[in-house]
């Protein structure tokens, strides 16, 4: 019987240390992310996705059949 009240009085006293830092914490303020200009080369990326189209995208089990040149 005195360890049923040990482990309640030790929950209880878990719990309540728990509950008191909780109501305690204070977050830290946060800082907004820098804003950073992104310089984009919008040719290059129109050419290679335009170059990534024209690639066939179609593939084989037998690697004889397989032209490797357009993976290049």
């Amino acid at each position: 019987m005195v360890w049923i009240f040990l482990c309640a009085a030790v929950f209880v006293v878990l719990a309540a240390v728990i509950f008191l830092r909780a109501a305690g914490f204070k977050p830290d303020t946060e800082v907004p992310p820098k804003k950073e200009e992104i310089a984009l080369d919008h040719e290059r990326i129109v050419g290679d996705m335009a170059a990534m189209i024209r690639l066939k995208t179609v593939s084989n089990r037998d690697d004889e059949l397989v032209r490797s040149e357009e993976h290049t």
